[in-house]
């Protein structure tokens, strides 16, 4: 660490590794030029994973995705979405204000693509959406009860969510899973107890959430488990406005350089200092689908990597992203 580091401007405070995952590492960090207390240095690996991280290669890519995401948050923000951006250091770290954050995925699509399909076998690859499917998965592994393990710790008398690289620890051996365990369950809210409690939009009494598999035809008689949601009516409904706003304004923008928006992940959160609710973490090509011209056989994301494409092709197309994005207004 550099002595103009402004991580050193407080002197006494210590850097710490929040968390690591698969793609990223996210610290502390101290800077008395920003006004905004809580904030977080997010540092982008050189890795890329599909398939629950059963794949994985290293590939300069860290450069492309920081980038990406930079521009992107600069891009929202100028369209007045709140994010979590704060500014870019380098080709491999940004600053963020430190969110918490909540526990689903949240998607758009405009077209049925990817697991949609295994959830709906019976709609035509490709169909457009005239109004945005909106979908929530969840950031935790499902696991039924395991009756029988090695490994006191993992077994259950009843089914839970639980952090997926526990899940791993537990139930992974050699690449194959040993214990049928669902990873980023799908979440559909559940009103109808809500409702019999006097349809408070500002409580989450009787706002519940049903977890379904992600990757197996939907069927609504089999539903995994049913939890209580952690944020109430109205905050959903927040949510899922902020969503359609983040996809019509990227949407707009990529068809101005001839490249459809197909579908699109964001994580939101509420920042600690100011208690908003905001898009946070980041948005690169592992985030979404973008085909130029419309053409599926000419897509630049990371489907391409999924599809088992030579690494070096994937990584000339996060380039050419990179390049399309800084575009992008």
């Amino acid at each position: 660490m550099s002595e103009s580091d402004p991580t050193l401007d407080r002197g006494k405070k210590t850097i710490k590794v929040i968390s690591e995952g698969k793609t990223k590492i996210i610290s502390t960090y101290y800077d008395d030029k920003v006004s905004y207390n809580s904030l977080v240095k997010i540092e982008t690996k050189n890795v890329l994973t599909a398939n629950d991280a059963m794949k994985k290669n290293s590939l300069n890519i860290a450069s492309d995705k920081t980038n990406q995401t930079c521009s992107i948050f600069r891009l929202l923000e100028d369209n007045n979405i709140p994010t979590s951006f704060i500014k870019q250091l380098d080709s491999f770290n940004f600053v963020s204000k430190h969110c918490t954050m909540l526990p689903y995925e949240c998607v758009v699509r405009r077209r049925a693509y990817g697991s949609f399909l295994k959830r709906h076998p019976e709609v035509q690859s490709g169909k457009y959406f005239h109004i945005p499917v909106i979908e929530f998965f969840s950031k935790l592994t499902y696991s039924p009860p395991c009756l029988s393990h090695e490994n006191l710790h993992a077994i259950l008398d009843s089914p839970r969510l639980m952090d997926e690289n526990k899940a791993r620890e537990y139930y992974l051996r050699d690449g194959q899973w040993i214990h049928p365990v669902e990873t980023d369950p799908m979440l559909l809210f559940n009103f109808h107890e809500w409702r019999l409690k006097g349809e408070d939009k500002n409580s989450k009494d009787g706002f519940k959430l049903d977890v379904y598999s992600a990757k197996k035809p939907q069927n609504y008689m089999k539903k995994l488990m049913q939890i209580d949601s952690s944020i109430t009516v109205q905050e959903y409904m927040d949510i899922v406005d902020l969503m359609k706003r983040v996809f019509y304004i990227l949407e707009n923008s990529f068809q101005k350089i001839d490249v459809e928006l197909i579908d699109l992940k964001i994580e939101v959160g509420y920042g600690r200092d100011c208690g908003k609710l905001m898009v946070s973490d980041v948005i690169d090509n592992d985030s979404w689908r973008i085909w130029p011209n419309g053409d599926s056989s000419k897509q630049l994301d990371k489907q391409s990597y999924r599809d088992g494409e030579d690494l070096d092709l994937v990584l000339k197309k996060y380039n050419e992203v990179t390049n399309l994005v800084r575009k992008l207004n």
